[in-house]
This record gives structure tokens, sequence and C-alpha cells, in this order.
């Protein structure tokens, strides 16, 4: 029964009783796989001939039932004659019984077969490892990777979490969408396909690059899908030449193809806008039908081409002429090749682009026609350069100054910019940069500009200035596609003096012009519209002091004299240096005997330092009736002038008037306030004072007026102490304020101990005007302040904001717009309107502006009044002056000293002699200029100390009795102190004393302290 069931079957069974461990049965194919008959081995046990080991197994001698559980045989049973068979077992019933049934099957073919597959794996392994392929080993069961050298040196890492499915996540390589692809990759794999592949852009060793990534499954010995072998291929490039070839392919002026080598194929794009846009479809095309369209002469460089990228030459270039339609001609077209290569070096693909360059061709012919055309313009210019615009690079500089070749060659056009400013004067400079602006020149460039020039004036050598034309030019190179530059330079010099004397001729109505070149001293006619060509002149160029020469001849006698001086041409240029043009009249006796008058017109041709332009133009009828004019205009200047001096005269007169008077009311005041004992007499003594210096001051401001509407007050600045300054104005204006009721404050801290230089007089002036306003406008109980604040100082200059306050009546806004005006004053029902003339600010406000400062007034009505002062003084150092005269007593400087005093006037005489003896001096006395000249000399040598001088006196005035005393120099006292006391106050007064020779000048009245003061200086 056991072998009708089992000997029929290839595979070969062995039967063992499992209670006995006895072999039961083997069919004939387990006797010739074991070696034994069937009979050889009934009743054996299993561990005797299957084992061979004599005793049961390790699992029957630990068996409960002392049943083998598990034989051992190896996995798979090798017979004698090696073959290989797999071993099966179950337990199966027979006949009531269990059996253990082995199953002996064949597997030495699929053996072999695994074992080469394994083999030839290996050998795939080691040879993707020596290729330098990076690749990696993906074990499925796993899920460990193992990563090649090529990996490894591609990623930067030992482990790469890319190219592991379940770490894939992690991985910031890929872009999101590249991951979803990897794992489909591998999904596809895990689902039973054998080889997948896709593209994926991936950042390795922070590169960006495109890869061909492909996975292929490896099975193991026993047939079990156990790795996945990953490759990695980098198609950057390749990507890079397709995607290029497929965007330029887009743009109208290029039409490609590709070559599909394997399949010897070409393709064709052209372009559809039927619709409106661009569109590119694929035409394909044999190579026949491609080089029907190609000069015959030209097919020889395509077969060239193919050859050279079989070879390895994977860009080129060719030009070949080309029919685009049989009825076309031939146009030149650029064709460029890119080859694309496989993974063993094999060309695979070929990119060909086509761009019409006919019309490069035309702009060849262009260029190098331009080219000639420079090069012959070169020859003419005083140099020449290339640029490389894109380089920024000056070369090839020709010329035959040696200087510009050094300065320029191989710099910038920067550089050569600012080489060729330092021969430019200034004013040009800035035109001449921007001209040639390398930002300027490019943007210009880009919008179809392609010259640059400019003309100005270029200091060729130290002695010759010539107007130069420099010039840009820029061409594009049709064969390197860069931007190139031509400096050119020449002499534009006569052209220009041509053009500039036809212009000035056309303006100034010239009948001959001619220019005179002041280096060389030549002159040369340009223009003449008569037969007496520009006086004479040559037309030639011909030496400007010989024509000057000749035309002495033709002058009267009385101008001969004069002619070579008045026309030189140092006399020219030097008018013309001062005062920018020179022009004189010449007197000219023609052939005919008829005298001619030539205005002769010279001034500076613009652009052209050593150029002169010489304008002629006959005057004859203007200058006889100017003549005319001249002697009427004279008449009425003698006229005018003899009215103004009337009335300088006048005024002259009136202030020697006025101050005569007020110098006996002052100063016998001030003798009767320093000799009265009764409090009550002083204080009617210093009202008198006051009030007498108050018409001073009104006899000031009318005489200041007079002189500012004639333009005759001048500043006359010495150094002026500011201590002095504070003691002047706190006598007057305190006293004024005082005898009126109301508080007089000041604070002028920032400027004590200061010395400034300005003219004492006007300075003092100002403010004395400013505060006897304030006071004068202030009600009884009401403050004026002064005060002065330094805003700015350097060493030199200090800038001080002078302010005057009070608590007055204030002004309105329609009178402070008039303020300035004379006569003009604020009226109000509780000040009395005869307390000013209204000069006072008039006069505040023109001594402010002739010290160059500025005023501002501030009030409001019934509130007060705030006046501003912002000047700006030059710094002094102090000046020492003579021992202080103390009042209180007879100074011992002046005490003992004999003076001659000389004044017409009894009571003036009598005030200045008392006020001399008070301070214990000596003191003779002369009525006019004439006894004093002769008291003088009739006292003996060096009698006296000093003389005080009146000016104005009957007989003989005190300038001319002065002048006699210095004429008398063999007395050894000719040059004592004389010392001018006269109402004669104006600064030319003091001037015309001085120059005859008077050491000082005192105005009357006459201050007692500063006539101490002065005396002490001079007899100390």
């Amino acid at each position: 029964m056991l072998a009708k069931l089992f000997d029929h079957l290839v595979e070969g069974v062995v039967l063992l009783d499992k209670a006995t461990l006895e072999l039961s049965y083997m069919n004939k194919k387990a006797c010739e796989i074991l070696g034994r008959t069937a009979e050889e081995v009934k009743g054996l046990h299993c561990y005797d001939f299957v084992s061979n080991k004599g005793m049961p197994c390790q699992g029957c001698a630990f068996s409960q039932t002392g049943f083998c559980n598990t034989i051992e045989f190896d996995d798979n049973y090798q017979s004698d004659d090696g073959r290989i068979y797999e071993v099966n077992t179950e337990i199966i019933k027979l006949n009531g019984r269990e059996y253990r049934a082995f199953y002996l099957v064949d597997i030495t073919e699929s053996v072999e077969i695994r074992k080469r597959q394994q083999d030839s794996l290996s050998l795939y392994m080691k040879a993707l490892e020596a290729s330098g392929i990076p690749y990696w080993e993906y074990d499925i069961q796993t899920h460990n990777c193992v990563f090649s050298k090529a990996l490894i040196r591609l990623t930067g890492a030992t482990g790469f979490s890319g190219m592991v499915p379940e770490e894939l996540d992690k991985d910031r390589s890929y872009s999101r969408n590249d991951r979803k692809k990897v794992r489909a990759l591998y999904e596809r794999i895990f689902e039973g396909e054998d080889y997948v592949e896709d593209v994926c852009e991936i950042t390795l060793n922070g590169i960006h690059k495109f890869v061909a990534l492909k996975l292929t499954v490896i099975y193991d010995a026993d047939g079990s899908r156990s790795k996945a072998v990953g490759v990695l291929e980098d198609i950057s490039e390749k990507k890079a030449i397709a995607e290029g070839f497929y965007m330029a392919s887009m743009q109208n002026d290029i039409t490609f193809m590709s070559y599909d080598v394997k399949n010897d194929c070409f393709e064709r794009y052209t372009y559809d806008t039927d619709k409106g846009y661009k569109n590119v479809r694929k035409e394909k095309i044999t190579l026949n039908s491609l080089l029907r369209t190609i000069h015959p002469d030209d097919r020889k460089l395509i077969a060239e081409a193919l050859g050279n990228a079989y070879k390895g030459v994977r860009e080129q270039e060719i030009v070949v002429r080309i029919k685009t339609n049989d009825f076309a001609p031939y146009g030149f077209y650029e064709a460029k090749i890119t080859t694309e290569y496989d993974e063993l070096g094999n060309a695979s693909k070929l990119f060909i682009s086509r761009r019409d360059v006919t019309e490069e061709s035309k702009k060849s012919k262009f260029y190098q026609s331009q080219l000639a055309y420079l090069e012959a313009f070169r020859k003419k210019s005083l140099f020449y350069a290339q640029v490389a615009i894109e380089k920024d690079n000056v070369f090839n500089v020709k010329s035959r100054y040696t200087r510009f070749k050094k300065d320029i060659e191989g710099h910038t056009l920067e550089h050569f910019v600012s080489s060729m400013c330092k021969y430019i004067s200034e004013e040009d400079r800035n035109d001449f940069i921007f001209t040639f602006s390398i930002e300027k020149i490019l943007s210009s460039y880009e919008v179809g500009v392609n010259k640059f020039d400019i003309a100005l004036p270029f200091m060729l050598t130290d002695k010759r200035t010539i107007y130069a034309r420099f010039e840009l030019y820029l061409l594009k190179n049709p064969v390197s596609r860069e931007i190139e530059g031509y400096i050119t330079v020449h002499d534009e010099t006569e052209e220009r003096l041509a053009f500039e004397t036809a212009r000035t001729i056309a303006v100034l109505d010239y009948d001959s012009a001619g220019i005179i070149n002041t280096c060389t001293g030549s002159v040369r006619v340009l223009h003449s519209s008569s037969n007496n060509t520009a006086v004479g002149i040559e037309k030639e160029e011909s030496d400007y002091m010989d024509n000057l020469t000749k035309l002495i001849h033709n002058m009267p006698i009385k101008n001969q004299n004069t002619v070579v001086e008045r026309f030189s041409l140092d006399t020219v240029i030097k008018n013309i240096k001062e005062n920018g043009k020179y022009q004189d009249t010449m007197e000219i006796i023609y052939p005919d005997k008829v005298t001619h008058y030539l205005q002769i017109s010279y001034i500076m041709v613009e652009n052209f330092e050593n150029r002169i332009l010489m304008g002629v133009r006959d005057v004859s009828d203007i200058f006889v009736e100017e003549r005319k004019k001249r002697e009427i205009l004279k008449q009425a200047l003698q006229e005018a002038k003899a009215g103004e001096n009337a009335k300088m005269d006048f005024l002259s007169r009136m202030s020697h008037d006025l101050r005569t008077p007020l110098n006996g009311i002052l100063g016998m005041a001030q003798i009767a306030l320093d000799e009265s004992n009764e409090e009550e007499i002083k204080d009617y003594q210093r009202k008198i004072i006051s009030s007498g210096q108050m018409l001073l001051s009104l006899v000031n401001d009318i005489l200041d007026i007079s002189q500012s509407e004639e333009k005759k007050l001048i500043l006359h600045p010495e150094s002026y102490a500011m201590a002095d300054f504070e003691e002047s104005l706190n006598i007057i204006i305190g006293e004024q304020c005082k005898s009126k009721g109301v508080t007089y404050d000041v604070n002028i801290k920032d400027i004590e101990g200061k010395y400034f230089e300005v003219d004492k007089l006007r300075f003092g002036q100002i403010f004395l005007n400013l505060l006897s306003n304030a006071c004068k406008y202030t009600p009884e109980g009401g403050k004026v302040s002064f005060g002065a604040k330094i805003t700015e100082a350097d060493a030199h200059y200090t800038h001080i904001t002078f302010t005057v306050k009070d608590t007055g009546i204030g002004m309105t806004e329609e009178f402070i717009e008039h303020a300035f005006d004379a006569f003009s004053q604020a009226h109000t029902s509780t000040i009395d309107t005869r307390l000013g003339s209204g000069l006072g600010l008039a006069i505040v406000k023109q001594l402010v502006d002739l010290f160059k400062g500025r005023i501002e007034i501030k009030s409001k009505k019934n509130e007060g009044t705030s006046v501003f002062v912002y000047l700006r003084l030059k710094n002094a150092e102090a000046v020492i002056k003579g021992d202080e005269v103390k009042e209180e007593k007879p100074s011992e400087v002046l005490a003992g000293k004999r003076a001659l005093v000389v004044e017409d006037q009894p009571l003036n005489a009598k005030i200045l002699i008392k006020l001399l003896k008070n301070r214990d001096m000596i003191v003779d006395f002369a009525e006019d200029g004439k006894k004093a000249v002769y008291t003088y000399l009739e006292s003996k040598e060096g009698m006296y100390d000093v003389i005080l001088m009146d000016v104005r006196m009957p007989v003989m005035d005190g300038i001319s009795a002065t002048r006699v005393i210095r004429s008398h120099k063999e007395r050894a006292d000719y040059n004592l102190p004389i010392i001018a006391t006269t109402a004669n106050a104006y600064i030319e007064d003091k001037e015309n004393c001085i120059n005859a020779g008077m050491n000082d000048h005192i105005a009357k009245p006459i201050n007692a302290k500063e006539l101490y003061r002065v005396l002490s200086e001079y007899l100390h």
C-alpha cells in the first residue's frame, strides 16, 4: 500500500515509526538518494543511518515521549553524488499508526542558479564601488542602510536620512514634493516592482543639484527580496543644457534643433504665433533636407562639427550661410552646438541653436569703417586712447606728449578724467567729470547714445593754453560683443577764436577786429569792414608793438608821446586784469587830412586766458557829440560841487556855531558844579549839564543825518575798552534817568574787561540814542535797562546781542514799520511830543548798517519796548594810555606844566584856562593864530609843554598857525604837542588837524575828563 502511495513521486520519501523511531519505509527515489536499499535499512533507527550518530539525538533524550521532534539534518542534504536535496517533514497517520514522513526534493539546479546570481551581485556591487557611482544598500527586512564611499563624499555624511524611507521626513535636503517622490519610489518597491526611478532636486553640501534616483531590488539565495540598491546620478549639467535649450527656444530670433545620436534623427523647433503667443513645436527632419538649406561650401563645416562632437568637444560655434526658403538669398547664421554625453562618455544628444547674424555682418562692416575713420582722425589729434568700457581700462595711448601717456595708460576711465583735470580750470572741471562719468556713459549707451564730447580750455604746456575738444566714441565689437571706447583730443583753438570773434563782433558791432596772442605778442586781423584794416594792422599775423609804432606817424604830435604807453600790451593786460576790459580812444589823421576818432576796445576772449580780442570802431561823430556833452556836464558838475561845498561849509559853520555856546554852557556848569558846596545848587548844575548834553546829542543827530544823506559817514575804528564805554553811558544816561525819576539798570558782564576795534563816537552814539529814547518815553517810576550777551566768539571776532528795554509808552505795529524813518515820532497824550526831533532811530539804523549789524524792535502799546542790536565786533588788544587823571585833586602829571591856550571866544578861553588851572597848570593866552605864533617864537625854547589850539579864528586860523610853528625846525621844540580844541567836530576836521601837524583833536563842548586824559597822555 505504501509503495502504491509513494513510489511514483519524484521526491524521496522516508517514513519513521513515531513510537519506535524505526525506519518503516523508503520509496525508490529515497533509496537512490541515500544509497541504500529498503531491506538494508528496515528496522534501523533513524539516528543509525540518517544522522549516523549511533545514539538518539538530544531531542529524543530529553523528550518525555522519547521521540525526536527535530531530525538533525542540515538545511539541505547533499548526497554522495554531490546533488543537493531540500528536506521537508510532516506527521502522517497510516493504518492507525503515526509516522514522521521525510520528503527529499532535488534543488541542485536552483542552488546553482542562486549561487551564480549571488556571485553576479557580488561582482556588480564591487563594480559599483569601483566606478565611483554614489549608491547605497537598503535592507528591506532590517531597514538598515549602507553607503558607498562615493555617496559619503557626495552627501558629506556617513548616514544620509534621505535614502531611508523611515527617516525621510527628517531630511531637509529634499523639498516637500521631492520627499513625496522618494517615498513613492520605495512604496512601489514594497508593492513588488523590481526597478523604479525619478528625478529630484536635492541640496548636497550646500550645492543645489538635479539627480536621477534609481532603486533596484536584489534577491537573496533563497529567492527572497532582501535588498534595494539605490543609485544617485547627478544630471544637473544635462538638465541645465536641456532647460536652457528649451527656454532659449522661446526667443523669436533664434531657431533650435536637437540631434538624437542613437536614433540618428534631427528635430527642429519652430514657432506657432497664430494665436498671438509663442508656442514651440517639434518637426522631425532628415540630415539631407537640413544640408540642402546650407551653402555647398559650408556643408563640410557641419560634418566637421558632428565629428568633433563624437570626439568629445562639448561646445562649438560655427558661422554658415543658410537659405530660409528657395527664393531667399543666403544669409549668415551663427550656429552654437552643445553636446550631451551618457554615463560611458559617448555623445547622446546635440543641441543646436541657429541665429541670424546677417545684420551683425553688416554691423561688422560698419564697425570696420568707423575704425578706419577714427584711425584717420587719430592722426590729427593731440592724443588718442582706447577704453575697454566693461573692464574700465584705458590702453593703447598715443600722444606726442609723454606725460599724458604716463598719466593714463593702463588705468581706469575715472583715473583718466582725474588726470586731465590737472590741466583744466576749476570752473570747467565739474562739467568735464560729469561728461565722462562711467555711470552716465553706460546709462546713456543703453538708450542709444554713443558719442560724448566737451570742448573747453586746456593747459597743453605751462605757457600754452588751447581750446581742446575731448570726444569719446563707443562701438560694439561684433565679434567679442564688448563695448569699445575711443578717446580723441584735438585742438580747436583757431576755430573757437574765429567763432568767439564773430560772436563778439555781432554783439558789439565793431568795424574791425583782431586777436592778440599775449604769449607771442602777435596780432592777426579776423574781421574788417573797411579799407583801413584794424587801424592799419596787416591781415597776416604780425607783431602788435611794431604796428603800434607805425601808427604814431598818423597821429597829431601832441598825442604821439602818450600813445605807446596808453596802448602798450602791458597797459592793456593790466587794465583787463583789474577791470575785465580796457577801452581808449585814438585820434588818427588819415591821408585825406580828415581827423577820425577810433575807439579801441580790448577784452579777454572767453575761455582763452592768453588771447585778447581787439575791436575797432569809428566814433568820430559820437566823439564830437560826447565832447559837447562832457563840457556841459563839467560845468554842471562844477556848479553841483560848488553847491555841495556851500552846503558842507554851512554844516561845518552850524556845527561850530552851535558847539561854541554849548561849550560855554556845559563848561561853566561843570566848573560851577566842581566849585559849589551847596547840594541844591549842584543838583541844578547837573540838570543844566544833562540838558546841554541832550542838546549836543540833537546837534550830532542833525549833522549825522546830513552826512548820511551825502554818503559821507565813514567809520574810523580803534581799540575801545568796554569799561570806558559803560562809564560814558552811566554818566549821561544815569543822570538823565535820575533827574526824571526812572530806574536805570545795566548788565553787561559778558563784555566787561574786553576790548573791541570800533569807531568810539559812532558806537557810543548808537546806544546813547537808544537809551535816551528809552528814558525819554518812559514815565516817572518806570525802568530802563541795558544788557549785552556774547552769542558766539572766536580768536578774531565776537558776536554780541545788545538789548535796550523800557517800560514806557511802547509803539503800535503801524509805527514800528516806519520807526527808522527820519523825523518819525510816536505821539501820545502822556508824553510831550516836543521831547525829540525824530532823528534818533534813523541815525541808529544807519550806524548799525554801517557796522554791518542788524537791529530789531519788539514793542506793545502802553507796555514798553525792547530793541535788539546784533553786532559782530573785531577783537582788539588793550591800549595802554598815560597815567589815569584823578578828578579829586590836581594830577601830579599836569601840575607845573605850562600851556598856551589859543581861543578867540573869551568865554571858551575862560573855561579852558579854569579847567587847566584846576590841575595846577601854568597857562598863557593868545586870542588868534597869529598872536599864538608870535608868542611861541618870542618864548624860550622848551618854555611851553603844550599848545591848545582853536581852529576857526580870525586873523589866522589854527591850521595855518600850526603849519607855521611846525616849519620852524631850527627850534628844538618845533614838534611840541599841539592839540586842537575846536567846535569843528567832523572826522574830516580831525583829519585836517592831524594832516596840518597837530597831535590830537578834542571836540567842543570840552569834556573835562577827556581833556585831562589827552593831556596826561602827551605830558607824562
